[in-house]
């Protein structure tokens, strides 16, 4: 794994990818023989620090209080939260201008390299809660961007007929 990825980040540019690296507290144990695993995990992160390559975000963590067998769900939680770090929007923020939104899945899907888009859920949830906090043309902003993004869902397709009415 570290000669592919010396290759991989003597690139001079490797389209903005993140890397997250967790590495849990190991003791040692004299019949036991993942010390190899520590050790290519402690030479990855040397490598990451050593070839500084353009475009790549990355994170190291040691976990002190944790083993093999508790790492997985701190480290995913603070994994994912590291590569979105940038792409969360406030519902506060959003629901006063509900651009916000489909500029930061844009960001998102640029920063990534992937095709990102608010889920229908969201997008509803977001313009029934305008709704519910009288901003009607916010709400009317959202469930519009729903329906673009999700043109047969007959829920979208509803809130929107359903503001007609009201206005």
């Amino acid at each position: 794994m570290i000669k592919k990825a010396d290759s991989v980040f003597n690139k001079k540019d490797v389209e903005n990818r993140n890397i997250y690296v967790a590495i849990a507290n190991k003791i040692s144990i004299p019949q036991d023989t993942t010390t190899d695993m520590a050790r290519g995990i402690r030479r990855f992160e040397k490598l990451l620090k050593e070839k500084k390559t353009k475009n790549l975000r990355w994170a190291f963590k040691f976990y002190d209080n944790e083993d093999h067998g508790t790492i997985p769900i701190p480290a995913e939680y603070d994994g994912l939260r590291f590569i979105f770090k940038e792409h969360l929007v406030q519902v506060k923020q959003a629901i006063q201008n509900p651009d916000l939104v489909k500029e930061q899945y844009q960001k998102l899907s640029k920063d990534t390299g992937f095709s990102f888009l608010p889920t229908e859920s969201y997008l509803d949830w977001m313009g029934n809660y305008c709704l519910q906090n009288d901003k009607t043309e916010q709400a009317i902003s959202f469930f519009t961007l729903a329906n673009k993004f999700y043109p047969q869902s007959k829920n979208i397709y509803s809130s929107l007929e359903s503001i007609h009415k009201i206005r």
